[in-house]
């Protein structure tokens, strides 16, 4: 493949350039205006398929083809009228015709649950069919299944399939959004998929954006699928997932926050026992962060290549061997991979002591890039492999999987900071013909390279090591090319004190904010030139005043105006991360921004940057300023506007967001925060998001009409650890539009007390699991107001307080729900189980304490824990 493309080049064409898809500059929008039916639709230029990993892709004219408007056909685009039958008017339109174009203008174009047993809200044979529409404004939205009836909460479908299209012929999906509503991310729920394709030739993704969905867009078995251009972001399962697929591509995609695979090439063996006959697939210029399950990238087949891709805080492997162990799938080989010019970063974050599920170096994948069974040649060169949670590359997984290996070649790859060995052979690992050259592997936790199994006619040169090989096991031939060196590795983890922390014991007093902390020094951005004025970019004015602050700290100071922060491209980003900023403090201690309250405005135009990013700070803080996002996107773009991470001992206080991308207020990977007083309307995902923190103290804040939770606290952020000692008190969360009022998907001496939660979608307080990693152990909810819960429409929680889907790990759970008073809502007072419309899993706990809650005006019972669920639970008290 040629070189890396250029920034610009990457921006002008991918779909995460900005909050429009890039659409416009990737020529994906119909000609005409928006409103009116478009006479054609434009081709794609060619410097599109000028980019390195798409040589071959075939070219499609869509300026020859018919065009029909779903609109046309009776399509309503509210967001709330159904609209299938209207997508099938215009689909065979165009089949009578031969094939051409389903336009879909701007709108919301609902697709309503199917009458069961059918589990497709649309599905359709299709050939020669393209649908274009015009990016995120055109979004086709599938809606969950409610509860329907006090008492019956059992799922309608076991699985259901958005788009599912069986066997296509030449069909393609262009600058169109998919989304779910109302909000849920949980692995161990009933899958709905957004669009399947099963079998057939010829389809294309390009521009597509994918909002949730368990999984986002699934492929299994034909040829030529190319998926392009694509930003999917929240699925509770894979992102894009091919399945035995056969001369197919995906570049250029861009994935957030899935919750398995973000691309996945698996091979079902069951489906094709002969993988050598199942391959030529790329995985080539792709950006993946914040991965929660599963895997980054993954092989599956023969000839397959993944080169010149992006992971960064992945929970599990970067890059991983997966042929059959599904289902009882056999395992076959893997013939000729390569792994190439990718980037992993912060690969194996679970693999933690306080992860009461995995360990580190026992479970889970175990290497930035985990190789098992039999691989049938692979290279795997000129990698990047920086901090990774456990080894760098492993063959074979501990208490698993074994290897049966012959020619590996491993080359010119850098390996720096591991928390494990560089690269480790397992002992039940076999290999022949393996050759180990020109690698620099530093600052390794345990040997650069460590052989426990038994390698054959290996050949070794020019390895620069920080730590010598150890080997225990059986090497047959040339194991002396290893040069100590005491090189300083590039790699610096801003991240690694919290990742090496120990448990925390106790309660920490929380931070106090220290308006000046102990320095006179005030930079006011008005004399650095900022002018306020709402029109003007005042980010250099801002950057200016900042970098006058000497080490020893000071105070920005932000008088009455609206000061517009537009990022620089070029200038928004920190090395060994894809997390985009507007302004930033970075690496500095005893910053404190200080405004006027409502009256100094920080306007931010990018949803896809952070608006004010604080990352390695300590002792900071930010008080009495207004944060806003100009426009808020139609899709979740996980943006926030105040973020602190790896930060430590620092305070929001008297701070005012209004609209953002993702979350309000994020608290990233830090301790010692304290976030109170505040005020926070419309946040785009979570009012305030709590990840994977300790000693954070959300006091006395007041969150209004948050897309989703209104308070939130999970385990994955930049790092992935057990939450500990966090406090939400005081809080005030009204009006939630598609999730819960707080929502706790995991956390150890979490306390939850004396919050007001009124007319939240989904239930009050909602206690659930996303997936195994990082359970629960110790939740207290105590003394809470909950009025006028589940008051949404499709509301899946059957509890004001809910509580479902519980892992059991090492430590299970332990919760005491005392003292709460609920009053007004449809279903349940207090509801643990078990069967909601999405899920059947049970909650797992160790202990439940219900007692002294007052409940009143609720459609069902007051506490609902059925037999079934009671036996999943091994000391319940109910008082």
């Amino acid at each position: 493949m040629g070189p890396s493309v250029d920034r610009r080049t990457f921006l002008r064409h991918t779909g995460y350039a900005s909050a429009g898809v890039a659409a416009a500059a990737a020529g994906l929008l119909p000609a005409g205006r928006a409103s009116a039916k478009p006479a054609r639709v434009r081709n794609l230029p060619a410097s599109f398929y000028e980019r390195p990993g798409l040589e071959g892709m075939p070219r499609i004219d869509w300026e020859s083809m018919p065009v029909a408007n779903v609109r046309d056909f009776g399509a309503v685009g509210d967001g709330r009228t159904p609209n299938r039958d209207a997508f099938d008017r215009a689909v065979d339109s165009l089949t009578a015709k031969g094939g051409g174009i389903v336009y879909v203008p701007p709108g919301r174009y609902v697709f309503t649950p199917p009458a069961p047993p059918s589990p497709h809200y649309w599905r359709k044979g299709l050939s020669n069919i393209h649908f274009v529409g015009e990016g995120e404004s055109s979004i086709i939205v599938f809606e969950h299944s409610p509860i329907t009836a006090v008492d019956d909460y059992t799922p309608k479908h076991g699985f259901v399939q958005g788009w599912a299209f069986p066997e296509v012929r030449n069909i393609s999906i262009r600058a169109l959004s998919f989304t779910w509503t109302p909000f849920a991310l949980m692995r161990d729920s009933n899958p709905w998929y957004s669009i399947v394709l099963d079998a057939g030739e010829g389809a294309q993704f390009i521009g597509v954006q994918i909002d949730g969905g368990q999984p986002g867009l699934w492929i299994p078995e034909g040829r030529d699928k190319w998926v392009v251009d694509c930003v999917v972001r929240n699925t509770s399962a894979d992102a894009i997932h091919f399945e035995g697929a056969t001369d197919s591509v995906g570049a250029y995609n861009y994935v957030e926050n899935s919750g398995d695979d973000a691309l996945a090439n698996f091979t079902n063996t069951f489906r094709t026992p002969d993988t050598s006959q199942s391959g030529n697939v790329r995985f080539a210029y792709n950006t993946i962060i914040f991965v929660g399950w599963g895997r980054g990238l993954t092989f599956g087949g023969s000839d397959q290549t993944i080169e010149h891709n992006w992971v960064e805080a992945q929970v599990e492997a970067g890059i991983y061997t997966d042929v059959g162990v599904f289902a009882g799938a056999p395992t076959a080989p893997l013939y000729n991979a390569i792994a190439r010019d990718n980037t992993l970063i912060r690969n194996n974050l679970a693999q933690r002591e306080d992860n009461t599920f995995y360990r580190f170096g026992t479970g889970g994948y175990q290497g930035s890039i985990s190789v098992r069974d039999g691989i049938r040649g692979m290279r795997i060169e000129r990698n990047k492999i920086f901090g990774s949670g456990v080894h760098g590359m492993t063959f074979g997984i501990e208490d698993w999987r074994p290897l049966d290996g012959e020619d590996i070649v491993i080359a010119d790859n850098r390996l720096e900071r591991e928390m494990g060995a560089g690269i480790r052979f397992i002992s039940t690992a076999s290999a022949d013909q393996v050759q180990i050259s020109d690698n620099d592997i530093l600052d390794t936790g345990a040997a650069s390279v460590l052989v426990e199994g038994n390698l054959q006619n290996v050949s070794t040169a020019e390895n620069d090591v920080t730590v010598l090989p150890t080997v225990t096991g059986t090497v047959v031939g040339d194991f002396s090319g290893f040069t100590q060196v005491d090189d300083e590795p590039e790699y610096f983890d801003v991240y690694h004190e919290f990742r090496v922390a120990d448990d925390e014991s106790g309660w920490a007093e929380p931070p106090a904010r220290s308006a000046h902390a102990g320095t006179t020094y005030v930079a006011d951005v008005r004399k650095f030139g900022a002018r306020g004025n709402g029109r003007t970019n005042d980010l250099e004015a801002f950057n200016r005043a900042i970098a006058s602050i000497p080490d020893s700290g000071g105070v920005l100071k932000v008088p009455p105006g609206r000061y517009l922060l537009t990022p620089v491209p070029g200038e928004d980003s920190l090395p060994y991360t894809r997390v985009r900023h507007h302004l930033l403090i970075a690496g500095r201690n005893d910053i404190h921004i200080q405004g006027s309250g409502d009256t100094s405005v920080l306007v931010f135009t990018s949803p896809d940057h952070q608006g004010l990013r604080f990352v390695g700070t300590e002792n900071s803080s930010v008080s009495n300023l207004t944060l806003e996002l100009d426009r808020t996107p139609p899709l979740r773009h996980n943006r926030a506007l105040l973020e602190f991470s790896a930060a430590k001992n620092c305070v929001v206080e008297n701070v005012m967001v209004h609209r953002s991308s993702g979350p309000g207020i994020l608290v990233d990977s830090s301790r010692l925060i304290a976030v109170r007083h505040n005020r926070i309307h419309r946040a785009g995902t979570f009012g305030i998001e709590i990840a994977a923190s300790r000693q954070v103290f959300v006091e006395q804040n007041d969150v209004r009409k948050s897309r989703d939770s209104g308070i939130f606290l999970g385990w994955l952020g930049s790092i992935a650890c057990a939450p500990q000692f966090i406090r939400i008190a005081g809080n005030k969360v009204v009006g939630t539009e598609e999730a819960a009022g707080i929502g706790l998907i995991g956390g150890d001496n979490v306390t939850v007390t004396g919050n007001e939660i009124a007319d939240s979608y989904l239930a009050g307080i909602h206690i659930y699991s996303r997936c195994p990693n990082f359970p629960h152990r110790r939740i207290e909810v105590s003394e809470n107001l909950l009025t006028n819960t589940n008051t949404g429409r499709l509301s899946f929680t059957p509890g004001a307080i809910s509580l479902h889907s519980l892992q059991r790990g090492r430590r299970s759970a332990e919760i005491l729900l005392v003292g709460n008073t609920v009053n007004k809502s449809p279903f349940a007072g207090i509801w643990v189980g078990g069967s909601t419309p999405i899920g059947s899993k049970f909650a797992d706990m160790e202990r439940l304490e219900v007692r002294d809650n007052t409940i009143s005006n609720v459609g069902g019972a007051a506490i609902d824990i059925s037999e079934e669920q009671r036996a999943h639970i091994d000391l319940l008290t109910i008082s």
